[in-house]
């Protein structure tokens, strides 16, 4: 069984962010849309300052699900979220510990003593780099006024070579809805998607668009549960963007197969297995 994510309202994208160290020409401000343009940070930084982006609710705000999307990181560099009580972030509540962007993703007893992945259990370069990096993390819901990410990074460049801050096109800061995929589920990858990374690298010829698509079949799903999704779609309409993690417990499945997402099709209850159960799908399409 796996237990997918699906989460529909960004309060990051209203947030007050703190601008100390972002470049006033790709200001942080751009983290409250992803649009491809990336905000960067160029002041410096060290090991006990990291990159710190800050962004602060109006009101307390329930999380129980954080991204950094489309990151110039690489899938060894550090990071940490922190969830905060107070609007200026005082009174730490909950901290993510600070770990690479992704975990060893790879059976390293499986590799020859000569891979380069065998004491880190890396993606090969070509891999990781064939999608955006997002990050992800999962607090336990909670109620929080602000939070801050932390970096301990100035990005790459595709040959791997240092870039000169930190990028990323958007933020989410959300609740979320669980969802556990059955048997059946069905997860599929245009074969005609460009995954452009800022920097030169595509898998493809650039110009096409990334059409990463997930039809979660939801037979039997509790009836409280779909109609949430219906209330969903109302939400987001077409006109905001969703999240969706594929296995909050497996960092490499989400990490291929996580995105922001369009709904493409409508989901429902039908009264044909009882009144309290669902007996529809739903169909994600990334947002591009």
């Amino acid at each position: 069984m796996h237990e997918a994510l699906v989460s529909w309202r960004n309060a990051a994208a209203t947030a007050t962010y703190d601008t100390t160290g972002w470049d006033p020409a790709a200001p942080v401000s751009l983290v409250t849309e992803p649009d491809g343009a990336r905000a960067r940070f160029t002041a410096a930084w060290t090991d006990a300052a990291p990159v710190r982006l800050r962004g602060a609710f109006a009101e307390s705000e329930l999380v129980s699900f954080g991204a950094l999307l489309d990151t110039n990181l690489y899938q060894s560099h550090d990071v940490e979220l922190v969830l905060y009580q107070n609007a200026d972030w005082t009174g730490p509540l909950w901290t993510s510990g600070r770990a690479p962007m992704l975990p060893s993703l790879i059976a390293t007893e499986d590799l020859a003593l000569e891979d380069p992945r065998k004491f880190d259990g890396r993606l090969y370069e070509d891999d990781f780099f064939a999608w955006p990096a997002h990050v992800y993390r999962f607090p336990p819901q909670v109620y929080c006024r602000s939070f801050e990410w932390r970096v301990w990074s100035n990005g790459i460049h595709a040959d791997l070579s240092p870039a000169a801050g930190f990028e990323l096109d958007s933020v989410w800061m959300g609740d979320g809805l669980l969802l556990e995929l059955r048997a059946g589920t069905r997860i599929a990858v245009s074969l005609a998607a460009s995954s452009r990374r800022e920097g030169g690298y595509t898998v493809v010829e650039p110009g096409g668009a990334s059409l990463r698509t997930a039809t979660i079949p939801l037979d039997l799903l509790d009836g409280d549960v779909a109609d949430q999704l219906v209330t969903m779609t109302k939400r987001i309409d077409g006109i905001r963007p969703g999240a969706f993690v594929f296995d909050m417990d497996d960092a490499a499945a989400s990490f291929l197969y996580g995105f922001l997402f369009r709904l493409q099709a409508e989901v429902g209850r039908e009264w044909a297995n009882g009144p309290d159960l669902s007996d529809t799908s739903l169909t994600l399409e990334e947002w591009s």
